[in-house]
């Protein structure tokens, strides 16, 4: 965004990408960004709930980071829409 608003008008306007990031972060945690700690808090029974949120917890980071450190070498691999449309299917 930055590149092409500095292409177009010949200046740069970081503000606006720091409030559109802040309009993205504001809209994921109202939406189902906590989703992902309230589901496993109510699956478990309270005798199990803490190792099993520590599981949970450790599985989600490992497969962040996986798809994460994965991501460039897919890219190239299947093309951008590709690499999309595997993450969508």
């Amino acid at each position: 965004w930055d590149t092409w608003m500095k292409e177009q008008h010949g200046q740069n306007h970081p503000i606006l990408t720091i409030l559109g990031l802040a309009a993205y972060l504001s809209s994921f945690s109202i939406g189902i960004g906590p989703l992902g700690w309230v589901i496993p808090s109510e699956l478990f029974s309270t005798s199990i709930r803490s190792k099993a949120i520590s599981i949970s917890t450790l599985l989600n980071r490992v497969a962040g980071t996986f798809v994460v450190s994965s991501m460039m070498s897919l890219a190239d691999f299947f093309t951008w829409a590709g690499y999309f449309a595997m993450l969508a299917a």
